[in-house]
């Protein structure tokens, strides 16, 4: 009787193991504690009436009755315990070694097959499915065919010569060992009986014979015609997310200019700056990456100057007062910004000739510069499609999908990610969107995997159209310790109600289109934002004058 309907509390077992107890239409249901993530107290998250239980942090997903994944990032399940109640006392039934996990196991075909459950039995001979990019939207997509019953053949083919990793992380941390950002282990892929081809360049891909060509090192011609490998596929995934733009300006070639997408960036960037002891870094761009990588940079001792083209950082999506706020913050560890800037060149150093020295703007001013990194965004990594029969959608090179993210002229192939547009469910009035955000490449990931799995085998029949694409986007920034979240989707707002003092640095921000609420964002505001986004989710966010009214 302490746990109403809709509470959730966390318990100790056996004086040492953390377990949430939930109550949810008069039953009772056990999990385990931390989110499998990045382990956020799931006590502080939000439990919904269908049984949706959502990190506070990041807006990972969990189905509160059985420990399922249903939204990422995480990839794990919560380990599920039976619940029994005697009178008014509630038991549960767990080993030792479940408790200390403090997690489920990852989905893997000893724990999908033979299930009552089951739904897709495939052929093990059959060619299965290709998955094109080892990022984590790929990734994700195997965890949940799995989750979903799919026994047949995975193939994921990589263009980076390890296994999928924690990307975000690579703005965020300083120089990450691969072992501390793997998303899973060599065990664990062997265990889900996914095979990675790790280093291999798709060439190309033949959607008539179904089949995708590929050569087994990462950086090749794609006009070279000659003959690679080629793998058949029944469905085919493609996940090879953005490639970093980079500034068609003089200079670009010089040494000691970077971009910073995958492991091996990371590690060389990491590797400059202890170059010496006293290094100035200029960052051309004030997006997430760029602002990330400068507090990494100072918590490092460098000196840094950030160029942006706007008159305060992340404008366009956060607003000129968070943008203001954000940019004081980073101005407080020692960085400088020159706004409304553009550049004009990179300039050779004096004495290395080959290395760069300096960024000149527009203006004339001249910046020194040991290293440059290039943050100007991405964009979609769909060079080897340019002569297939796959229809990119303009001079970017994206790919249209539906709202079951396949491509509508070719029924067995989906697209996920920095590389897809899709229709957006809860702004239907607006064009195809095209969103580029790691949470929304698993998502769209997990949606895609579950729509193949449920496709008719002739073994299984069933099938149908399948499921639409209904998640809400949600991500985070992390810059000198300090986490800003944000869920929905805002390209045009035209008014930002905060909930708050930015200059104390607990806030909540409501990006609004006339009374609608679009997009939230929070710092040091747990959990506003996987609340908001499962109100999205379920249609029952309130309006921007309720919430100005003191509408909870």
């Amino acid at each position: 009787s302490e746990l109403k309907n809709g509470e959730k509390r966390e318990f100790i077992v056996a004086d040492q193991y953390p377990v949430l107890l939930a109550k949810l239409d008069g039953r009772f249901f056990a999990v385990s504690s931390r989110c499998t993530h990045y382990g956020a107290p799931l006590e502080k998250g939000v439990l919904s009436a269908s049984g949706c239980l959502t990190c506070p942090w990041h807006g990972a997903c969990f189905n509160i009755k059985t420990g399922d994944i249903e939204d990422a990032p995480a990839l794990d399940p919560l380990r599920s315990f039976p619940v029994h109640v005697e009178q008014d006392e509630v038991y549960i039934e767990a080993d030792e070694e479940d408790l200390k996990a403090n997690r489920g196991h990852p989905y893997s075909i000893p724990t999908c097959s033979g299930r009552p459950d089951q739904g897709t039995n495939a052929n093990p001979s059959a060619p299965g499915v290709v998955i094109v990019g080892g990022g984590a939207g790929g990734l994700a997509a195997a965890d949940a065919l799995r989750q979903h019953h799919y026994t047949g053949p995975i193939s994921i083919l990589s263009q980076e010569p390890y296994a999928p990793i924690d990307r975000p992380k690579l703005s965020k941390v300083f120089a990450p060992p691969h072992s501390a950002i793997e998303l899973r282990t060599a065990a664990q892929l062997v265990a889900m009986d996914v095979t990675v081809h790790e280093g291999v360049t798709v060439i190309g891909v033949d959607p008539q014979n179904k089949t995708v060509t590929f050569r087994r090192v990462v950086h090749v011609d794609l006009r070279d015609e000659s003959d690679g490998e080629k793998l058949p596929y029944d469905s085919l995934l493609l996940a090879t997310g953005g490639v970093p733009r980079t500034l068609a300006i003089p200079g670009m070639e010089l040494g000691h200019v970077y971009t910073l997408r995958t492991l091996t960036d990371a590690q060389a960037l990491a590797t400059a700056l202890r170059s010496r002891a006293q290094i100035n870094l200029v960052i051309i761009g004030t997006s997430f990456i760029g602002l990330e990588y400068a507090s990494v940079a100072c918590q490092q001792g460098v000196h840094v100057t950030a160029i942006g083209v706007s008159d305060v950082p992340l404008k366009k999506v956060l607003g000129f007062e968070i943008g203001d706020a954000l940019m004081s913050m980073h101005r407080r560890q020692g960085v400088e910004f020159k706004m409304n800037s553009s550049v004009d060149r990179l300039i050779a150093d004096d004495i290395q000739a080959d290395r760069v020295g300096g960024v000149q703007l527009k203006s004339g001013e001249v910046l020194p510069a040991d290293m440059v990194l290039v943050a100007v965004g991405v964009k979609p990594n769909t060079e080897f499609l340019q002569t297939s029969d796959i229809r990119l959608t303009d001079n970017e090179g994206a790919i249209a999908v539906d709202q079951y993210l396949r491509i509508p002229q070719w029924p067995d192939i989906y697209a996920i990610g920095d590389i897809a547009t899709h229709p957006y469910w809860l702004q239907p009035q607006l064009p195809a969107v095209h969103i580029e955000h790691w949470n929304v490449a698993q998502n769209m990931g997990r949606c895609a995997a579950t729509n193949i799995a449920a496709k008719p085998q002739p073994a299984t029949g069933g099938g149908g159209d399948g499921v639409p694409y209904r998640h809400v986007p949600y991500f985070w920034t992390v810059q000198y310790g300090k986490s800003i979240r944000y869920c929905g989707y805002a390209p045009d707002y035209d008014y930002v109600f905060i909930h708050g003092d930015v200059t104390e640095e607990r806030w909540a921000a409501f990006y609004t289109k006339g009374d609608k609420v679009l997009a939230v964002a929070s710092l040091n505001y747990d959990p506003i934002v996987s609340k908001c986004a499962q109100l999205f989710h379920d249609g029952q966010m309130p309006s921007i004058s309720q919430i100005r009214e003191g509408k909870n």
